[in-house]
């Protein structure tokens, strides 16, 4: 009976070895993931009557290393069956991304205004400004946060053979969201003409997906907190880039005016 004592107790910390947040944020942080920006909007085929000067973005505001966090679980120890089943919260990190997340968002305001838009937008990263008379945007990102869920299952079940026995793993990963907020000032000269915080909230599909590896769950909790905060950029990018066109589309046509 000892013996048997010894051996679920093993076997329960062997289960329990790989369900770790530790080992949830090493992998998580090994692994990296691709932010993206798909073009949607209706191309401009007109004039590009304007030129806006875009400002370095120096911040992206959101933590250096993917933070995990246990969130609860469960453990069923039996003398023949043993699981463990441990949930996480996690919080995407810029470690975890191929490039910065400013690098990205001046991507994609690049390929957004230059794309759909009646001006052109420069990136003016070397602060090249010699005028007054000169559309000057500047872009601060104010809140960036995208958080993801998960759970890893180990099982070990004992056979009849006490010699003999069979291991294994899994879990699943639940929707991630993203909250992200931007704020954008236009000026020309010494007007202001914009000076406004841009916020979203994005949630991705409702679909829970399982897996039967740790690792490929902990690589999908990730990959989709990249999609969320991809797709959250992409709201705000684009009701900046309608704002901005919409603001220089109508100063043109006021300074074109007779009095």
């Amino acid at each position: 009976m000892k013996k048997e004592v010894v051996l679920l107790l093993i076997s329960t910390l062997l289960v329990c070895s790989c369900s770790s947040s530790k080992r949830v944020s090493r992998d998580m942080n090994t692994l990296r993931s691709n932010l993206y920006y798909e073009l949607t909007s209706k191309q401009y085929e007109g004039v590009i009557y304007d030129t806006i000067y875009m400002d370095f973005i120096d911040f992206s505001n959101m933590e250096y290393y993917t933070q995990v966090k246990r969130n609860g679980g469960y453990i069923i120890p039996l003398l023949i069956f043993n699981m463990q089943r441990t949930n996480f919260r996690t919080i995407l990190g810029e470690y975890s991304l191929t490039q910065t997340f400013r690098e990205f968002l001046t991507e994609a305001m690049l390929a957004e205004c230059n794309s759909s838009t009646s001006f052109e937008l420069i990136d003016n990263k070397d602060s090249i400004y010699d005028t007054t008379n000169r559309y000057r945007l500047h872009l601060k990102v104010e809140h960036n946060e995208t958080h993801g869920t998960l759970n890893h299952t180990g099982y070990l079940i004992m056979l009849p053979n006490i010699n003999d026995e069979v291991e294994g793993e899994g879990g699943k990963v639940r929707p991630s969201s993203t909250k992200l907020s931007i704020h954008a000032t236009l000026t020309c000269g010494d007007e202001t003409l914009l000076d406004k915080t841009y916020s979203v909230t994005h949630k991705q599909s409702d679909t829970l997906r399982g897996f039967s590896s740790n690792y490929e769950v902990t690589a999908t909790c990730l990959d989709d907190m990249t999609q969320s905060l991809s797709l959250a950029t992409k709201k705000i990018v684009e009701l900046i880039s309608q704002e901005l066109n919409m603001l220089t589309e109508g100063r043109r046509i006021n300074v074109q005016s007779p009095s």
